[in-house]
Parts: structure tokens; sequence; C-alpha cells
């Protein structure tokens, strides 16, 4: 009888301990409350952001660390959380994670999670005190196709204008909206890096660096370079890697060749003449697609230059020079596909018309192979720039100038198909054209 009383007794003090054992098991140790939406699709060409309250739930100060995931990376700049993190009781910061679409896998669907670090000289994760979101906010991020835009310089505007258009599955534009920026007027061309971040739009004397939301496409600010300065520009143009920016300077018949910092600024500019080849280079830079040969419109000496690059540098070493077998007339501008590869070289020929030289390369040295021409079925009507753009999509995009409107071409083997017109009510004056592809 004694021994039920007992086994009674010890049944009520558990019954009474249960409510409170739930909820410190319930508490999180560290919790993570979201402040942002953790559900995203990510497109591979952009990059997201969530975050989260960190809150240290313990009766002790602890340095705390995040367990790494792919392609998430931790944001410690000021008012955020610093890594590793020393939380005092029940003290906050805010974590906030960038997330790279280009780098995370398909589909994650945990996390993020928050450990004690190992010991005060070991950072990493300790796995016996960590922290997860609760389900409904944990991370829940898939990786979706590319958002693809088009940007297109608007070359007379005043104020400076950029019409930034969504691209179609057809590849044709549509949604185009016009960003304008009292800091420049009439540009010439715009260039963006690879993951649609930064933008750099060019005049004819300055260079100006803009921060582009890779999401919605849109131009956010912009504020001018200090390199090159107290020039007179043209175009320019992003070697495949992104690391460097080179300017055509026609009147000086040279290229500004321009080291881009890590935070997206240009370092100090070198110059070239191409061993004397360029003559009035026009039109931005072209490229391989392994970065080691440089083509350059001569609307001078109705050539294109053919430069090699010291990857490393970015420096031009030798460069020759072809006239196209008697296709260029005027060379204005020239782009490159990765398919083939075959360059394409706009033309004002001896009698005026507006042509396209196609032409096959060869892949050792980067030379001309054969080129033919085509008139794009009459849709071609560019003038002084053009800053032409051969996509990924298997499209090449003429700007042109004299009726606002762009010409979008068929790729196809040794020649250009049938042309359509873009034409849109922000599209103005374009001299260029560039595609987030």
């Amino acid at each position: 009888m004694k021994i039920k009383t007992q086994n009674m007794r010890l049944i009520t003090v558990i019954a009474c301990f249960m409510p409170l054992l739930s909820h410190a098991l319930s508490q999180p140790t560290f919790e993570l409350i979201p402040t942002t939406p953790t559900r995203l699709d990510i497109p591979i060409n952009s990059t997201g952001t969530v975050s989260y309250t960190l809150t240290n739930q313990t009766k002790l100060t602890r340095t705390l660390t995040m367990r790494p995931i792919t392609g998430i990376a931790q944001d410690t700049s000021s008012g955020h959380c610093t890594s590793p993190m020393e939380l005092e009781p029940h003290a906050s910061c805010l974590l906030s994670l960038t997330i790279d679409g280009s780098q995370i896998a398909q589909h994650i669907s945990s996390g993020p999670e928050i450990c004690r670090t190992t010991g005060p000289d070991n950072n990493t994760p300790d796995p016996f005190l960590c922290s997860q979101p609760s389900q409904t906010n944990s991370l829940n991020i898939t990786r979706a196709a590319p958002n693809n835009f088009a940007y297109i310089a608007q070359g007379q505007s005043q104020p400076g204008a950029i019409s930034v258009c969504s691209v179609l599955s057809n590849s044709n534009f549509d949604e185009c909206s016009l960003y304008t920026s009292s800091l420049f007027s009439s540009p010439n061309d715009i260039a963006l890096n690879k993951k649609g971040t930064r933008a750099y739009v060019l005049t004819s004397n300055a260079v100006f660096n803009c921060e582009v939301d890779s999401f919605t496409g849109q131009i956010q600010t912009c504020a001018q370079e200090n390199n090159p300065s107290g020039v007179n520009l043209t175009n320019g143009g992003l070697n495949p890697e992104g690391n460097f920016l080179y300017l055509t300077s026609s009147p000086s018949s040279l290229i500004y060749i321009c080291p881009i910092m890590p935070d997206g600024h240009l370092d100090t500019c070198s110059t070239s003449h191409g061993n004397n080849t360029f003559a009035g280079p026009s039109g931005r830079v072209a490229f391989n697609p392994a970065g080691t040969y440089a083509y350059v419109a001569n609307s001078g000496s109705g050539t294109v230059s053919i430069c090699n690059i010291d990857t490393s540098t970015g420096i031009f070493s030798t460069c020759t020079t072809s006239n196209g077998f008697g296709t260029f007339g005027v060379p204005l501008g020239v782009s490159l596909n990765d398919v083939g590869p075959r360059l394409y070289v706009a033309n004002v020929t001896l009698s005026g018309a507006r042509m396209i030289s196609v032409c096959s390369l060869n892949t050792v040295d980067g030379t001309l192979v054969d080129c033919t021409i085509s008139n794009g079925n009459g849709t071609f009507n560019f003038d002084e720039v053009v800053n032409l753009f051969a996509s990924n999509n298997s499209y090449l995009y003429v700007p042109n100038e004299v009726n606002n409107t762009i010409s979008k071409c068929p790729m196809i083997a040794n020649t250009l198909g049938t042309c359509t017109v873009i034409n849109r009510d922000t599209i103005q004056t374009p001299y260029s054209v560039w595609l987030t592809t």
C-alpha cells in the first residue's frame, strides 16, 4: 500500500512538471523569426535575400555560427549579425542571408541552422547545441529559370534614358519601362555583368556605374566612375569573365582597358593602340567565348582588328586586321555569338546600304575564315552608332536609331534568317542593346 502511495505521488509530480517541460522543449535554444518571406524562387542568374531575427533564448552569453549552405552567404555588414555572432541572454540580431541562384541546389527545404561554436578558438558548429526555424519558417528556396531583360541605351535622350524590357519566350521584348537619370545624357552604350546586378552606362566623356535589381531588371542608382577621366569615349564592352571593361575612343584611335575591382568599380585604366591597327574604333569590343581574342570595328579604315589578349592582365598583345573578304564598307559595330563561333559586323557600304557581315572564325587563332552579307530584309536603319548584340537565344539584335526600332534576326549558320522588327513606345534613338541571357 505504501509503494502504491509513493507511485501516485511520483505520477502527480511528473504531471505537474509536464507543462513546464513541454514549454521548454518547444522553446528553441536560438530562436529564428523571419522578417522577410522564406519561400522564394531564385532565377539561376539572380540573387535573393532572406532575413531572420535571431535571439539567444539561453541564460548564458553564446558565440554562435551558421552551418554552411552552398550558395547562401551571410551578410555581415553594419546592422546585421556578425560571423561568428556573440549574443548575451535574450539578445537579438538580424541574420540576413544572400542567396546566389547560380550556386544553390535545385531545392532547399530546411535551415538556416544556428549552432554554438565548438570552442573559443574554433568557430566550427557544435552539432550538440543547434536550432532551426520551425518548418513553416524554414528556408523554402527553389532555383528557377533565368530572368532575362533587354537594356536599350537611348542615344539622344535628355536627360539620359535606358529602356528596360522583359525578354519573352519568343525572344521579343515586352513590358518596357524607362529609366532616366539627370546624371548623364545621350548614353552611347550599356553593358551588364553576368548576374545582372550591375550596369555600366557610357556617354561621350564618362562611365556611370549603376546598381540593378536582378529580379525586376530595374536600374536602381547610378554614380559616375573616376576612371577614366577627361577623355573622349565612344563605346564599351565587358570581357566574358566580367573582370575588365573595354572602352573605345574613336577620336583618339585607342582603347581604354579598365580592371573591375571586387566592389564593381573601375581601377586605373591602361590604353592600347592595337599595334596601330585601330582607326576610329566604333561600337563595343567583342570577344570570343574564352576571352582570348578581341574584335574591334575600325570605321576609319574599313577593317576589323583581331587582337590576342593576356587574360590575366586584359592587355592586347598582337593585333592584325581583316576587311571581311571585301564585305566590310564602314564597320560601325561588332558582336560575337558562342555557337560557331561567328562574328557579326554592322556596315554601311559605299552605296549607303546598311548591311551585316556574318563571318566564320578560326577557333585556334581567332582569324576570319569567310564572310557573307545580309541586308536584314530591309529592316536595318542604323547610322552612326551600332552596338548590336548576338544573344544566347539564337537571335541577333540590331539597334536602328533612324526609325526607333530593334531588328531581331535569327542566326542561321553563315547567314541571318528573316528579320522582324521590335517597336516599343519607350525605345527612341536606340544606340545600344544588351540582353541578360
